[in-house]
């Protein structure tokens, strides 16, 4: 349970903001140098969660979190659905997981709503010396990319992109207006515009 890898970041914009490429570029140096990792799962495996947990645990998904009904959220993010977190001695222990929606994804070759837990309420394990669910590794391919998703204003329309650009020597190389006409760059901002 929760033995998987998301590494984020999003921001919510208006459909008409102006600058799409500089935001996209922004997001891309922030999920380089400041992305959250955490473990997740799709919102329609919430319930089932809900009833596999240990007693004493409680999930809760922070509705605050959501993109806003006339907003589209920009998520990148890569994915590891191997991963290995400290879930040891804590069977009986008192814990609060709160997970918020990071957008609607194609991690997998399908759309979904993606969770993933922001914040995780237990007692420091003093024998392991770690916190509940801590990543110690993930494994197998993790391909970065951009999802939109749109505001229930926008009938919730979605779509995953690969990363316009590309990371080279602890930065990111945003291509060149011109690159950039003739990249997937213009495709996002179209498919934004389309909404």
């Amino acid at each position: 349970m929760f033995q998987n890898d998301i590494s984020f970041v999003y921001e919510d914009i208006d459909k008409n903001t102006e600058d799409i490429k500089s935001i996209i570029k922004s997001l891309m140096l922030k999920h380089l140098n400041e992305s959250v990792s955490a473990p997740f799962f799709y919102s329609y495996e919430l319930e089932d969660l809900k009833e596999e947990l240990p007693d004493g645990w409680k999930l809760d998904v922070d509705k605050s979190k959501e993109v806003s009904a006339n907003q589209v959220r920009l998520t990148v993010f890569n994915a590891y659905f191997e991963a290995s977190r400290h879930f040891e001695d804590y069977e009986e222990t008192d814990v609060k997981l709160t997970g918020e929606s990071i957008g609607v994804l194609n991690l997998d070759d399908e759309d979904a709503n993606v969770i993933a837990l922001r914040g995780i309420d237990a007692p420091y394990d003093d024998d392991w010396d770690k916190n509940l669910l801590e990543l110690s590794d993930a494994s197998g391919d993790s391909e970065i990319k951009l999802s939109v998703s749109g505001g229930s204003n926008f009938g919730n329309k979605c779509k995953t992109f690969t990363i316009p650009g590309k990371y080279i020597d602890e930065d990111f190389e945003f291509f060149s207006e011109k690159e950039a006409d003739r990249s997937n760059v213009m495709d996002i901002i179209k498919f934004i515009k389309s909404l």
